[in-house]
Order: C-alpha cells, then structure tokens, then sequence
C-alpha cells in the first residue's frame, strides 16, 4: 500500500479494517425487526383503544335510553293495574333518541303498592281497582334497555298524583 499525507493508506478506507465501513446486513435487520415491533405495538393499542371507545358508547347510549324512557314513564299519564304486557305496547320496542341513535325498550314487570299490607309494599300479581289487590297508587316498573349490544337495566316508581293512602 501507499503511504501519502500523514500516515494516511491509499485504497483503504480512512483507517478503517474491512466490514466496518456502514452498517452490515445482520444491524439493518435487526433495526427493522425493532421498528416492526414498536409499530406492531402501538397498533394493537390503538386497535384496543377503538373497542373500548365502541364499549364505552354503547353504555352510554344504554344509559340515555334508560333515562329517556324512565322520564317518559314518570311523566305519562297513570294508568290504573297497568301490566307489564300493555306496558311493553305503549313503550316497549324500538325507540330513537333525537339525535338518531336508536335502542330497545323491554317492560319486564310491573309491581303494585299494597295498602293492605302494613308496612305497604310493592308486590307482584294480579290487580283490582277495589278490594285488597286493588292499585294502590304507585307502580314499581322493571325495564331493560338494549343498545349497540350493551344492556342496562332499571326500574321507575309511576305514581298516580289523584291516588291517596
């Protein structure tokens, strides 16, 4: 080899032995490998970050519903031995929200407040406007609402406001 300049070697590659010139093959893949990972990563977080915000909404929207129709129910106008049945016509299936999200009302039970009882309670069964089942005044109603595949469950008292003990 040549010797030019200060202990500088012609064709070699600034004092530097073979193989070290760049990055080899084997640090090129590794590097890759890395980043795929990183990348693999930060997906599959986002991707559980989606489902999550997805679950969140549907609970969300249950619980709108839910209200929605609780305060429908509170405000309607009573109707005496109502049934879960005759319930379920006037309030249950499909409802839209304003919006335009949707969901779905079930009427599960009715329970009646029984002044024949002491202390009064609600009990299930049947219902008379007079006697001991009569319709005490007040209507324990348990619903279900379904939306986006997420249920919620509550109950309303609907109180007659003419009805007293």
């Amino acid at each position: 080899m040549w010797k030019c300049g200060v202990g500088r070697q012609v064709g070699t590659s600034g004092g530097r032995g073979r193989g070290e010139a760049g990055l080899s093959l084997i640090e090129v893949l590794v590097a890759v490998a890395v980043l795929s990972l990183s990348i693999g990563g930060l997906t599959a977080g986002m991707l559980v970050s989606i489902h999550t915000s997805g679950d969140n909404g549907g609970r969300s929207l249950a619980s709108t519903g839910l209200l929605a129709v609780t305060e429908h129910l509170k405000t309607a106008t009573y109707t005496p031995c109502a049934t879960a049945t005759a319930l379920n016509t006037a309030w249950g299936g499909p409802q839209t929200l304003p919006d335009g999200r949707s969901y779905e009302v079930q009427i599960l039970s009715v329970q009646y407040w029984r002044l024949s009882t002491t202390p009064g309670r609600f009990e299930a069964g049947s219902c008379t406007t007079s006697g001991a089942t009569r319709d005490g005044g007040a209507q324990l109603i348990q619903l279900r609402v379904t939306a986006a595949g997420t249920t919620n469950s509550g109950s309303v008292v609907v109180r007659n406001p003419g009805a007293r003990p």
